[in-house]
């Protein structure tokens, strides 16, 4: 659909129905589309079209893992549970990056600005849970153990983001934003949720500022100054993302649109 809501043309049909926060992702280039499909078995499958609604490509692993693309729009990577982190290029050529072994689960990766590597979650057997980085010679570092920041189980909602090369940033579901230097490696907490939560923590296109979710409330957090911007609605926001200049902010709303 056009900014004017004119020339409304349906994409896709096969949408999964659990969908959640970045299960629809335009690449950067704005050629292609990446979505999460419904099998006719009902199983859902990273998809690839372009933007006139074309197959591209499609992965057969199940998996409703948010979706990332790579920098240069070349490819999305996703994790599957007790299965690894996988990429499913443009070309259709799909790639297991990394072998989860045992009772673990690698997810909600992330590509570096450079693309040079890859932040993701590694959830052991219980309640172990750690914030990796693999590189791009197949290296895993370990940067930041979040059982420390959390009251909280719900790892598959971290949303991790990069905020330069050097620095990512994830939030803790209904609680706390979390930033790691991966140089050091160090963390530190830049948003309290308090009064309110952080949620769909989505990095501004310049990197400057973290639009989040609160309770009826749209924030902006400057991400030097930390000062929080609050603008508060009358209904429960639902999704919400940057427009692609970084200049406005969409949301979609419970009660209304």
């Amino acid at each position: 659909v056009n900014t004017d809501g004119s020339e409304l043309q349906q994409l896709a049909t096969d949408v999964y129905e659990y969908t959640r926060h970045g299960s629809i992702q335009w690449s950067s280039d704005g050629s292609y589309i990446a979505y999460i499909a419904e099998s006719d078995t009902g199983i859902p499958l990273h998809t690839i079209i372009d933007s006139n609604g074309n197959k591209i490509a499609q992965s057969f692993i199940y998996s409703y893992d948010p979706i990332k693309w790579h920098p240069s729009s070349t490819a999305i990577i996703f994790g599957s549970y007790t299965d690894g982190l996988y990429s499913l290029g443009i070309n259709g050529i799909e790639e297991k990056i990394l072998r989860t072994i045992g009772f673990t689960y690698d997810h909600s990766p992330a590509f570096s600005p450079d693309g040079r590597r890859i932040a993701y979650v590694h959830h052991e057997y219980g309640t172990l849970y750690y914030i990796r980085i693999l590189d791009e010679n197949g290296v895993i570092t370990e940067v930041d153990n979040y059982n420390s920041h959390m009251s909280s189980d719900h790892d598959e909602e971290l949303e991790i983001a990069w905020l330069s090369d050097q620095s990512i940033v994830y939030k803790i579901r209904d609680k706390d934003i979390i930033t790691v230097d991966t140089s050091t490696p160090a963390s530190y907490l830049i948003f309290a949720g308090k009064p309110y939560s952080a949620s769909h923590i989505i990095v501004s296109p310049d990197k400057k500022e973290i639009l989040h979710r609160g309770d009826y409330a749209l924030n902006i957090l400057n991400t030097e100054t930390l000062a929080d911007n609050v603008f508060e609605v009358e209904d429960y926001i639902g999704d919400l993302d940057w427009a692609s200049n970084g200049t406005a902010i969409v949301y979609t709303s419970f009660l209304s649109a």
